[in-house]
């Protein structure tokens, strides 16, 4: 029986610099499936679009499904993530009606949490996967194969008749090592070329779950809390094998907190070294998961970059949102990075319904001090209600659905040109949520989304004047903005309405004269004209970019 594993996870990229997309999921489920004898193969939509063999418009969907459909298998699996599951169903839609015997089954996160939603309104789709997929898609697959009934299918829920059923959970695997070594000769000629190879990023899955439970994050939920590291031997057995077999030389180790066992971090770092790998890497952690000891052997093993999820500046909001680090710690995760060459990326989340001005402020004060730091670069975003969250669960009658969504996807011109995807969007807002923003009980609806694009653009191309701006005046930030808002609508550059701020391109190209005028009305000293001018010369290549 043949078996297709279809990747919709695509995403576009315009440098060579990017992430492999090898998804990691389906090459172990492919290796299980393949280890018990079914024909497997992995059809990467990724590739088509990186290779122009589809393009991202309108056509896209029926195209995909026309070369899924060619493969002739009896099951189809889609893999899910929030932001293409409109799209990914829509090939499924289309895959369905070529082939109706087909079986058409859907796993990962999005699936996971909307499970029953999705089976009550796509009746295209017959059975979700829920959680962790290796057991139970291939005993899945054999009672589809043998024609058994799936009363005792741990882990999935179907449609039987007009009745939605939803077994019991299955159990967590104890022992990551228990799973085949993931099967990457099935990408076959999806194996990104060897520039890309050379040059780009692959993601490896090293463990999984997060001992944490942060509300906005659905990892808590989807692995409960169960922190798993596959063994350091059979981390490095996998990073040697794309070494030697592909020549890759970048890895990001894929975990949500890698950090949080130093041991088995330590012990990594040693077999990297001992075996003179000469890798770089990078991974995910929490600020207060490092020490020197665990980053002078990550930097020495390879490691060059980390991503901390920061969140917040707001002490009150890291507890509401269960974060519950010390946002100052931020500045001592980038300080002791910096001893070691490291570079720290940290992310912040703007847009809790909770959130209040002072709250957002302290956000802000925090990314702009970071960039100013140097060693790290903070990334301002929307708040995204993924399905199955707290955040989502209790929030779901607070959705709102946020008109700039298509602007936050890779894919957004692709839905925006595809009626049925973005019908669905507006018709389900509990199964496509993170399409939506949360409304604030306290703050103006686009507040926090204007401050994001607002800010963003200055702290990537003016930190140093909009820091000492802020410093001499004393002003919150948001006060800046609001003042930035009305004298860009004395220049009639307001591109929306009056609640809206400038757009990104009015930002960068304005904001000096802003400045410039901003000093002349104010009572404190001279306008500082060199940093200005220094960062506007510094960034005259994205004034090109833009065509101005």
């Amino acid at each position: 029986m043949r078996i297709a594993l279809v990747n919709t996870n695509f995403v576009e990229q315009s440098t060579p610099n990017f992430m492999l997309n090898f998804e990691a999921g389906l090459l172990s489920l492919g290796a299980v499936l393949e280890r018990e004898g079914y024909q497997t193969e992995i059809v990467n939509l990724f590739r088509f679009v990186r290779e122009d063999k589809l393009a991202l418009d309108s056509s896209f969907p029926e195209s995909a499904a026309s070369a899924i459909i060619k493969r002739k298998a009896a099951i189809l699996g889609f893999n899910s993530r929030c932001d293409t599951y409109p799209v990914a169903l829509d090939i499924a839609r289309r895959c369905k009606m070529r082939n109706p015997g087909s079986l058409i089954v859907i796993g990962g996160p999005q699936a996971t949490f909307t499970d029953r939603e999705t089976l009550a309104n796509f009746p295209f789709v017959d059975v979700i996967v829920r959680g962790e997929g290796e057991a139970t898609f291939l005993e899945l697959a054999g009672c589809f194969k043998e024609n058994r009934g799936l009363g005792g299918v741990r882990g999935i829920t179907y449609r039987k008749g007009k009745k939605i059923i939803r077994n019991p959970a299955r159990e967590l695997i104890k022992n990551l090592d228990s799973l085949p070594f993931p099967a990457y000769p099935l990408l076959g000629k999806y194996m990104p070329s060897s520039a890309e190879l050379k040059e780009g990023w692959a993601y490896i899955a090293v463990g999984r779950g997060c001992p944490y439970n942060c509300t906005f994050c659905s990892t808590g939920r989807m692995w409960r809390r169960c922190y798993r590291l596959r063994s350091p031997g059979k981390i490095f057995e996998e990073i040697d094998y794309l070494k030697k077999n592909y020549g890759i030389k970048r890895f990001y180790l894929g975990h949500d907190n890698f950090f949080t066992s130093k041991k088995d971090v330590m012990e990594i770092a040693g077999l990297l070294l001992k075996n003179k790998t000469d890798i770089e890497w990078t991974c995910s952690s929490r600020v207060d998961s490092i020490d020197a000891e665990l980053l002078e052997a990550a930097y020495l093993s390879g490691c060059r970059r980390i991503f901390f999820g920061v969140e917040s500046g707001s002490r009150r909001m890291q507890k509401i949102f269960g974060k519950n680090i010390n946002p100052e710690h931020a500045l001592k995760a980038i300080e002791d990075c910096g001893r070691f060459n490291i570079y720290a990326i940290l992310s912040f989340i703007m847009g809790f319904p909770e959130e209040k001005e002072e709250d957002l402020n302290a956000t802000l004060k925090l990314a702009i001090k970071i960039r100013i730091a140097g060693n790290g670069y903070p990334y301002l975003r929307p708040l995204t209600p993924i399905a199955g969250t707290e955040v989502f669960l209790k929030n779901r009658k607070r959705l709102v659905l946020r008109d700039t969504w298509d602007t936050l996807y890779s894919i957004g011109k692709l839905i925006r040109s595809s009626p049925w995807s973005r019908g669905v969007i507006e018709k389900y807002p509990q199964i496509f949520s993170n399409f939506y923003l949360i409304k604030s009980r306290y703050l103006p609806e686009y507040l926090a989304h204007e401050a994001g694009v607002f800010f963003s653009v200055l702290i990537c191309a003016y930190p140093r004047s909009l820091y000492v701006v802020l410093e001499k005046t004393k002003l919150e930030p948001l006060d800046l903005m609001a003042k930035f808002k009305l004298w860009a609508g004395s220049k009639r550059l307001v591109y929306r309405d009056k609640t809206r701020a400038p757009h990104y391109r009015q930002i960068l190209l304005y904001f000096p004269d802003f400045l410039e005028d901003f000093y002349k009305g104010a009572d404190f000293s001279k306008f500082p004209k060199e940093i200005v001018g220094y960062e506007k010369r510094r960034c005259n290549f994205l004034h090109n970019r833009i065509g101005c």
